[in-house]
C-alpha cells in the first residue's frame, strides 16, 4: 500500500543530484522510498482511473500492492 513510501531520506549528494535534475528539467522532483511499482492496468482499469482523477481535480497514480 501507499503507507510503505515515504519521502527519501537524501544525503547531501543525493540532494544536489536531485536539485540540478529539476534544475535540468524545470520542474519538480519527487524521490520516495522503497520504489514503488507502478501497477499494470487494462484499458478499462486506466480509463477508470482518468475518470476519477476528472470527478476529483487530483492525479492518481497506480502502485501494485
Amino acid at each position: 500500500m501507499i503507507d510503505n513510501y515515504v519521502p527519501a531520506a537524501l544525503d547531501g549528494d543525493q540532494l544536489k543530484r536531485i536539485q540540478e535534475l529539476e534544475a535540468s528539467l524545470g520542474k519538480a522532483v519527487l524521490a520516495v522510498s522503497p520504489k514503488p511499482e507502478y501497477a499494470t492496468l487494462t484499458p478499462e482499469q486506466v480509463a477508470a482511473l482518468k475518470t476519477a482523477e476528472k470527478e476529483l481535480g487530483v492525479t492518481i497514480v497506480a502502485y501494485e500492492n
